[in-house]
């Protein structure tokens, strides 16, 4: 389900878990471990990308659906640590993504510190809104470090969803601003 390969200047973790690349919690501890075992010997940066069309479409829907309370608690537990653990990664980490990154997908994005998408037709967008959930306040905190407050505020309660820019590159929250008005 994790794919790794490294280079001289980086290694890249490939998220590799069929159609969408969902999360659910044996997934997102994989992808915590693999951040993890990189800290021994951190590389000089990290690639976060994704195998498909779909670099993370979120939460596993099905799963969430037949979750009991334990399991979903474990679930948001663990969403949290995983984020936790990339935002506070001692080497830069760059979320490559070639498709879509929805909801969890994006919050993973968020924990990275730079964001690139490729050009097309993918979406990105913190989706919970719609489906009436919240977007846990340890997250927000964390996604304020990449957003301004008037795009945060937009994402997470108004539902918006945004596409690359022009040059395909989604470091700057100004970027995204201009396409939220």
């Amino acid at each position: 389900m994790i794919r790794t390969s490294s280079t001289e200047h980086a290694t890249v973790i490939e998220l590799a878990r069929g159609k969408g690349n969902s999360l659910d919690a044996e997934f997102l501890r994989q992808i915590r471990e693999t951040f993890a075992g990189l800290r021994k010997d951190p590389p000089r940066g990290v690639i976060l990308s994704a195998e498909g069309k779909i670099f993370c479409a979120g939460l596993d829907l099905v799963k969430l659906a037949e979750a009991d309370r334990v399991q979903l608690s474990e679930l948001m537990v663990e969403l949290a640590a995983t984020l936790r653990e990339i935002f506070s990664f001692p080497r830069p980490v760059v979320a490559a993504m070639g498709g879509h990154a929805m909801a969890g997908g994006a919050l993973l994005s968020l924990a990275c510190d730079l964001r690139v998408m490729a050009m097309g037709e993918a979406r990105w967008g913190l989706t919970e809104a719609s489906l009436g959930l919240v977007v846990p306040a340890s997250m927000i905190e964390m996604a304020r470090y990449s957003l301004q407050r008037p795009v945060l505020e937009k994402l997470v309660y108004a539902d918006r969803l945004i596409r690359p820019s022009r040059r395909g590159r989604w470091a700057s929250s100004t970027t995204w601003w201009r396409q939220m008005n």
